[in-house]
């Protein structure tokens, strides 16, 4: 005998009471998809909104607007961002590095592990962290580009950092 099949996830029947406002009118209209209406009336500006009404609105912000999928890119943890602070630094380290022995791509000879031991010393006094800093995921993100936030930030706040490590990578 084969196995019952498991049946979809339901959807949950939400009962919509006939609206005699106009505000619920206009709600209803955008759970249908008309949303200009809406739109229109907020824009007013010179309206207040019942708790009533805000009840309304709030269920139709949590039910119809789409959500995006998947995983997020990223947390906002401080040890995430020293962590890419201290990659950003290698990177930079890594090209001076490279100009310097007119080179396209850092060789074996390229002194990858000091950089991101240096990277970490210049990195973790700025940030308050609970754990250590790992040197394996600084060389993880060492070779994808930074975000502009990040190279936004070691150029404000780590300027010394920048010509600390250019000045490790051509010893």
């Amino acid at each position: 005998m084969l196995p019952k099949k498991k049946s979809a996830k339901k959807r949950k029947f939400v009962y919509l009471p006939r609206e005699e406002s106009e505000f619920g009118k206009l709600i209803l209209r955008a759970s249908h998809g008309d949303i200009e209406p809406l739109c229109a009336y907020l824009r007013k500006g010179h309206l207040s909104i019942s708790r009533h009404d805000a009840g309304w609105l709030a269920w139709l912000l949590e039910k119809k607007l789409p959500r995006s999928r998947g995983r997020p890119r990223g947390s906002l943890s401080v040890k995430n961002v020293a962590v890419q602070c201290a990659s950003y630094l290698v990177r930079h380290g890594k090209r001076t590095w490279c100009k310097h022995h007119r080179k396209k791509i850092a060789t074996k000879n390229a002194p990858v592990d000091r950089l991101i031991k240096r990277a970490i010393e210049l990195v973790v006094p700025h940030f308050s962290l609970r754990s250590k800093i790992n040197e394996d995921e600084v060389r993880a993100l060492a070779n994808l580009k930074p975000s502009y936030e990040v190279k936004q930030f070691v150029g404000e706040d780590l300027p010394d950092a920048l010509e600390e490590i250019a000045f490790e990578a051509l010893k």
